[in-house]
């Protein structure tokens, strides 16, 4: 399984094609490889984002940073994020919320690498097309690299890939 070892570069959106079922483990030995590889620089995007019940929305987000406040604004502003979203409770967040907030922190924590659990075939096909714009600008813009897991050979074909590992 050559998925193992994917390359991650810079300012590239890879896509893992494959089978839901085979995820779970494809999801598990990238992690056990960022812990040893890069873990300062890699953040795993994840559907079930891991809040703690007793802090606010914005403190899972600024979770151990020193909050910026001028850039925090900023990175809000560039993933669209509403003000009023960072004083919701965390059970009131919709998955679309929490990719969102999680690419918050990531910014905010200066990853250059990101790992996306499968999380677009749940979301509404505008907020799919939203989360896939704000991927591209990421590559483009700020340099991350990707790393989509996905069974939608749609989005694995799509204008925003540049590059395919096929694990069907």
């Amino acid at each position: 399984m050559n998925t193992c070892k994917p390359i991650m570069s810079l300012g590239e959106l890879a896509v893992i094609l494959c089978p839901k079922a085979k995820q779970e483990e494809l999801l598990t030995a990238l992690k056990k490889q960022a812990i040893v590889s890069s873990p300062k620089q890699l953040l795993i995007v994840q559907k079930d984002w891991p809040l703690f019940p007793y802090l606010k929305t914005k403190d899972q987000v600024l979770l151990n940073l020193s909050e910026n406040k001028k850039e925090r604004l900023s990175f809000q502003e560039m993933l669209k994020i509403d003000p009023a979203l960072l004083n919701r409770e965390p059970d009131q967040l919709s998955l679309f919320d929490k990719i969102k907030l999680q690419l918050l922190h990531a910014l905010l924590a200066k990853k250059d690498k990101l790992i996306i659990e499968e999380v677009l075939d749940e979301l509404k096909v505008i907020e799919a097309q939203e989360i896939l714009d704000l991927f591209d600008y990421l590559v483009k813009n700020k340099k991350i690299a990707i790393l989509l897991l996905t069974h939608d050979e749609t989005i694995a074909h799509s204008q925003y890939v540049d590059q395919i590992y096929d694990e069907r």
